[in-house]
């Protein structure tokens, strides 16, 4: 499938269902005009106003140096919340952070703003983690998916490292659109 497919869809016919699912893609080579890496969020989510499945798609910009490699420069994905979301209406509860290594100015960023997990203090959070990687390279390209840690809410519901996190954070998304959701299966034409 190309990168524009998606690797995992909502289950049973689309059917209702409180779950959230997160795609990023890392779009590379590293882009010398504009000094960086494009990146695209898409999230799929279902709240019982609407009546049925949607994708919010955001789109990012990571200005970084030429010598922090993507995906070999990422250090970490973090999703923090910062309280229960709605069931009913869309509300942005929870965000996307990009943490980089190298010698960038700049080393964490914000890549997404979304709903959030319906259940996160009773749940376990991500569940599952897919990664579809293109390697434009010569060397072998890997990924590490460590043990996750869980931040829990303090007293009044909050979230105090979602905060700290956005305090801390260089907003890196330049759109943001939603739309009905469509499965993209496109295959790759072979040549």
């Amino acid at each position: 499938m190309t990168m524009d497919s998606y690797s995992m869809i909502p289950a049973n016919d689309l059917a209702v269902n409180h779950g959230e699912i997160i795609d990023v893609t890392i779009n590379t080579p590293y882009d010398t005009v504009r000094k960086g890496y494009e990146i695209r969020v898409r999230e799929i989510f279902y709240v019982s106003s609407v009546g049925h499945w949607q994708v919010k798609t955001t789109t990012v910009f990571l200005p970084v140096g030429h010598n922090e490699l993507m995906p070999n420069g990422l250090n970490r994905l973090i999703y923090m919340q910062s309280g229960p979301p709605s069931t009913a209406v869309r509300e942005e509860k929870a965000a996307l952070y990009m943490e980089l290594g190298g010698g960038s100015t700049n080393t964490l960023f914000k890549i997404a703003s979304l709903r959030g997990f319906i259940a996160f203090e009773a749940g376990t959070g991500v569940s599952t983690l897919i990664i579809d990687a293109r390697n434009e390279k010569t060397y072998a390209l890997s990924a590490d998916a460590g043990t996750g840690t869980r931040h829990l809410y303090a007293n009044g519901l909050t979230n105090p490292t979602y905060h700290a996190l956005e305090a801390m954070a260089v907003n890196a998304i330049e759109s943001e659109e939603t739309a009905a959701f469509e499965d993209i299966n496109v295959p790759i034409e072979e040549s």
